[in-house]
């Protein structure tokens, strides 16, 4: 999208990274196709990776790019390349209340850092901090080998890929494809999508979606013990919409709660549902007009 005053944008289109042999080739298309090949001076971009010196290697995809090379060929007077979740976290504190859904009401309102947590085909984590973004690779932590519910599909992972599984082997997309097939011995093809919406039609659906929702729990309580997010647990995107409802429950609560030490603080945590699709574009127009 092109940027415009006060937050707004004209131009969004959307392109799959995957479709493209280059980062070049996709941002050629987009110039292209709203002819201002050229006339762009000016870019913010979100990239599903860690941002550390001038080459980004795309995490989830074979892509990889010279920031240097990217600016010098499209836009000549500046580039700024964020991790897509720590871009996505800039549109925070501009969100209305309209925009956000209460999931689980911690039992104080305080102050305190905030994490942004997306599910999708990747899992992504930032943390904010006052006013600060910060970018991590939390996804990528390693899922704790003294959690008996997880044992026999942790073990099963190490047999299938010679590593230890982290949250985002479960908690992405293929995660969710990972544990139904595992769950059903099923080796037909399927969606996440599809796994996760018709819970109610199949019993594997409903053990992956159990499953996935009690993993959820786990990965929000730890990271938000390590970021001590008083401030909120902010989760966005389509496997977060879709499984909203039972963020809501009881179960997933006392499951988030779990902790002989530290149940005080994280019963004091909200948990919210960010319910806009263009959180990057936000975040991006942020960033935009502080630059």
């Amino acid at each position: 999208a092109i940027n415009q005053e006060k937050g707004r944008y004209k131009y969004r289109e959307e392109r799959r990274v995957n479709d493209f042999k280059s980062i070049e080739g996709l941002f050629s298309s987009y110039l292209d196709n709203i002819k201002s090949n050229g006339l762009i001076k000016h870019a913010v971009i979100g990239v599903a990776a860690p941002v550390v010196g001038d080459r980004v290697n795309f995490v989830n995809c074979p892509i990889s790019f010279s920031q240097e090379n990217l600016k010098n060929r499209f836009f000549s007077e500046s580039l700024i390349v964020l991790n897509d979740l720590e871009l996505q976290a800039h549109a925070i504190s501009n969100l209305s209340k309209e925009e956000l859904n209460i999931l689980s009401q911690g039992r104080a309102e305080t102050r305190g850092s905030k994490i942004l947590v997306v599910p999708g085909t990747g899992l992504g984590l930032s943390g904010i901090i006052e006013d600060k973004v910060c970018a991590t690779e939390g996804g990528h932590l390693y899922i704790p080998s003294n959690l008996e519910r997880f044992s026999p599909f942790t073990e099963q992972f190490k047999l299938d890929f010679h590593r230890v599984p982290t949250f985002e082997d479960f908690l992405s997309a293929k995660g969710i494809i990972y544990l139904f097939k595992k769950i059903s011995g099923s080796r037909d093809e399927i969606s996440s999508k599809e796994i996760m919406g018709n819970f109610d039609q199949n019993k594997a659906f409903k053990a992956t979606r159990e499953l996935y929702i009690h993993t959820l729990a786990v990965y929000l309580r730890i990271v938000s013990l390590v970021w001590g997010a008083t401030g909120g647990v902010y989760i966005a995107g389509s496997i977060a919409k879709t499984i909203a409802e039972d963020l809501r429950k009881k179960d997933f609560r006392e499951e988030f709660e779990n902790s002989d030490t530290m149940h005080e603080m994280l019963a004091s945590i909200s948990i919210y549902l960010i319910t806009i699709n263009d959180l990057g574009l936000r975040g991006a127009a942020k960033c935009a007009s502080l630059s």
